[in-house]
Order: C-alpha cells, then sequence, then structure tokens
C-alpha cells in the first residue's frame, strides 16, 4: 500500500503570449536550446488544447492563462528543473501581467490509509449526513499554512472509490514578476523538507508508505 506521486509541476498565472510561445519560442526562449535541437511537439487534433514542448524529461504548456510546466519523472530533482524553466519565463518576458506561481506536489493512493482517515472523516458531522440519508462519496480537508512570503496549501481528499490524493500547493500571490521569480528560486532542499515535515510529522504517515518518485506527470 503506497503513496505514488503524480501530476508534480510548476504553474505561472498570468496573461501569457501565446504567440511569441509557439514551439520555436519555447525552444529558444524556455529550453535554450541551439536551432536545428530537436523537441517533441504535441498538438491537440480532436479537442481545443494547448500545445506542448518536451525535451529533457520537462513538458511546458502555453496557456491563455497560465504556464504550465511539468517534470516527466515526479521527484524533486526534475522539479527543481521545472521551477528553472517556469522563472526564465518570467525573466525573458518581463512585460507579462502575472498573477500567481505555485510549486506543486501531489500524491495519490487507491487503498485506505488510517492515518488519513483520521484527517478526512469527522465522526459528528459524518452521523449528521448519514442520520439524514445522505451518501458521501467523497471527504476532504483543506488548510492554508503560511510560509514565508507565501503559503502552503494542503489538502487530503479521500474518495470513496477508493482513489484519494494529498495536494501540496507552494503558492505565492503577486503582480510582480521579480515577486514570482524569488519565490521560483526557493531551494528545492527547502520545498523537500516542507513535504516531509508535513507528511511524516503533521500526517504522521511511515516512509514505507511512500513510493519511490518513479511516477511520471501522467501517472
Amino acid at each position: 500500500m503506497s503513496l505514488v506521486p503524480k501530476e508534480w509541476n510548476v504553474v505561472v498565472l498570468g496573461y501569457w503570449n501565446r504567440a511569441i510561445l509557439i514551439p520555436s519560442g519555447v525552444k529558444t526562449l524556455l529550453f535554450e536550446l541551439e536551432p536545428g535541437t530537436p523537441v517533441e511537439v504535441f498538438i491537440a487534433i480532436d479537442t481545443v488544447a494547448p500545445h506542448q514542448v518536451k525535451h529533457g524529461g520537462v513538458t511546458v504548456i502555453t496557456g491563455g492563462d497560465r504556464l504550465i510546466v511539468q517534470p516527466e519523472k515526479c521527484d524533486f530533482q526534475d522539479l527543481q528543473k521545472a521551477k528553472e524553466i517556469a522563472d526564465r519565463a518570467l525573466e525573458k518576458l518581463p512585460e507579462t501581467p502575472v498573477i500567481a506561481a505555485g510549486v506543486n506536489v501531489k500524491y495519490s493512493y487507491r487503498e485506505p490509509l488510517e492515518a488519513l482517515q483520521q484527517v478526512t472523516r469527522q465522526e459528528w458531522w459524518d452521523n449528521q449526513l448519514s442520520d439524514s440519508k445522505y451518501e458521501i462519496v467523497e471527504r476532504s480537508l483543506s488548510r492554508s499554512l503560511k510560509w514565508r512570503d507565501g503559503q502552503i496549501n494542503f489538502s487530503v481528499t479521500e474518495g470513496a472509490n477508493g482513489k484519494s490524493e494529498i495536494l501540496l500547493n507552494f503558492h505565492r500571490g503577486s503582480t510582480t514578476g521579480s515577486e514570482l521569480r524569488s519565490w521560483l528560486t526557493t531551494p528545492i532542499d527547502d520545498i523537500e523538507s516542507e513535504v516531509e515535515r508535513l507528511l511524516f510529522e503533521c500526517l504522521q504517515l511511515d516512509r514505507e508508505n511512500i513510493e519511490n518518485a518513479t511516477a511520471t506527470a501522467e501517472g
């Protein structure tokens, strides 16, 4: 029974110029690659979705209101690469109107974990709902924790189908690019330490419950 890392990414909310961040723009500005260097480009055919550009195990997705940088492997070393690329986007396109930046670490699990049920299940409230003939299909608990110049949005969700997740969102809201750049240059070791503190000290999970970070971003 393990928590599996999945869908780790870095997101910068803002009004990105998609005319600049076309695949060739992502290649030269964000990946800083020489002309002729191959990259993978994924374009949606059956639906409307932003293109994706992949190189070196990292994918960049440019939407109208956000830039998503997603490592293929969910570990802190590759998350650092994603942070650097997101920071480079702010550096190279300083005129972009921005709103916030977040570093996201997520774990999913399919089997019940008592330590997590102690967080999501509140006996009195569950009984009140059950006595009123409501079926509970999902339980969740969230907290926003002050951390440095931003916050950690921490949530635990337990689904009735057994598929549940833990999300740690390291969030900084600001309309100033330099402040978001400062947030994105937070040492990755500091982020990893906070993740471990919340999982192992606060939730009191056993380290053996965490699967080694071999999961890909697609989960």
